[in-house]
């Protein structure tokens, strides 16, 4: 396979921008030029550009989650955003990494039902998240009541751009 580094018209940050920010406290971003984007939220953050990875994706782009299916995680959030960027998007995919929980059920119905169910992704349970973050163009941590989590910083070690509830 070939190393695949998609150039959509559109950056992660300003699909994200599309929804996301509605409920997002910060953002981290990739450049400066993003910080016009998320004029409604709290605080930027920015890091270093990400890296491509080989991969057989095209020029799919791809926003992911990770964590078990509690309310507060808010799954359910995420996914109607991504609707409403898929509509517009065609290019983006959802990526949900994770097992467990009360909302486990009706999540994974939400995504089944979904218009947009054949690019929305459910990987289970993984002993090793650190490759499914490393090929998020996006990661989306929508939680309610968490800080700074782990899979934030591991996000950020890998130069993935966080989109946060903080």
């Amino acid at each position: 396979s070939q190393a695949v580094c998609p150039q959509p018209k559109d950056t992660p940050m300003k699909i994200a921008n599309i929804s996301l920010s509605d409920w997002a406290g910060s953002v981290s971003g990739m450049s400066l030029e993003e910080e016009g984007f998320f004029w409604r939220l709290i605080r930027l953050m920015y890091v270093h550009d990400g890296v491509c990875y080989d991969d057989d994706r095209g020029n799919a782009r791809l926003m992911g989650i990770v964590g078990r299916f509690g309310p507060f995680k808010r799954h359910l959030e995420l996914i109607k955003s991504f609707e409403k960027i898929a509509e517009t998007h065609p290019d983006w995919r959802l990526v949900v990494v994770g097992d467990g929980g009360p909302n486990k059920d009706q999540v994974l119905e939400k995504m089944r039902i979904s218009p947009f169910a054949s690019r929305m992704h459910w990987c289970g349970h993984q002993q090793d998240v650190a490759p499914f973050i490393r090929m998020l163009d996006l990661l989306v941590v929508a939680s309610s009541n968490e800080g700074l989590s782990n899979v934030t910083l591991e996000a950020l070690a890998s130069g993935v751009p966080v989109l946060s509830n903080l």
